[in-house]
């Protein structure tokens, strides 16, 4: 009977040291193969359509993996005919959850269990991704959309104001509208709820869509599964060097605006 296993991977940075540590796990399956039928394999991919396959040794150091492009995908295959076992570990940088994973099959359970736990082990000791946000995905949107719709209703009461001290028909348009039963309605909603805090929804209502794009943008610079290996100038350290410009000079602002809003909106 075949058993087949499957070992998720999720929020882990890989370096050369953990990508060996998996694949001695392999290789010894295959020292104490009792026949010739049992082998292993082993390739990384690089962007630009280029990728190196080989030896656990001869693939995972830091020459080989110091290219011109960025690595985006690692394998690792383990064959045995006789008996029939199986092992498939891929990583992919990003974090695609279905595809990275580990799968162990064969004849035999206990051989399956004790060749799972000993992966699981192995990626355990992998350091973890250790980006807060990546925890509060939720919370990390509402505050970037609280903080655009904040700078978005800002702008737009600019240009409503300009716009009526501009337009010579302001008058004539204020006077219908004082005028209309459901502008008058929706006035009645305002004096309600606060001007502040229905401009506070409004504003983060309609600023989702980018505050999702934002935050698309942000967990992208640390991804669920990462590769710590390859030239240093193509790590993702220099993508968030340059996130934290961003976070500097946008985001903290961002926040800042929200939460002065809110507080505005609550003791006015």
């Amino acid at each position: 009977m075949i058993v087949t296993r499957k070992i998720p991977i999720a929020d882990r940075v890989f370096k050369i040291p953990d990508l060996q540590r998996i694949a001695a796990i392999l290789d010894r399956q295959v020292s104490n193969a009792p026949d010739r039928m049992t082998s292993t394999s082993y390739e990384v991919t690089f962007e630009e359509s280029m990728a190196v396959e080989g030896t656990a040794a001869e693939v995972f150091n830091e020459e080989t993996l110091t290219r011109p492009s960025r690595p985006f995908a690692v394998e690792m295959r383990l064959r045995s005919g006789v008996p029939e076992h199986y092992v498939r570990v891929n990583l992919f940088a990003g974090g695609l959850p279905d595809r990275n994973s580990a799968w162990v099959s064969g004849e035999g359970a206990d051989w399956v269990n004790s060749t799972c736990s000993a992966i699981r082990e192995a990626i355990e000791k992998t350091a973890p991704q250790s980006f807060w946000w990546r925890k509060h995905p939720t919370l990390l949107l509402n505050l970037i959309a609280l903080g655009t719709g904040s700078i978005v209703n800002f702008i737009a009461e600019i240009g409503a104001d300009a716009s009526f001290r501009l337009w010579p028909g302001a008058t004539t348009f204020q006077s219908y509208l004082n005028s209309s039963p459901i502008l008058r309605a929706y006035g009645d909603l305002v004096a309600v709820v606060g001007v502040w805090w229905l401009g506070l929804f409004w504003g983060w209502l309609w600023t989702l869509p980018l505050a999702s794009s934002i935050r698309r943008w942000i967990f992208s610079m640390w991804p669920s599964v990462e590769f710590n290996f390859g030239s240093p100038h193509l790590r993702p350290d220099n993508r968030r060097e340059k996130f934290n410009m961003v976070l500097a000079l946008m985001i903290i602002p961002l926040a800042v605006s929200a939460l002065y809003d809110v507080l505005k909106a609550a003791f006015k």
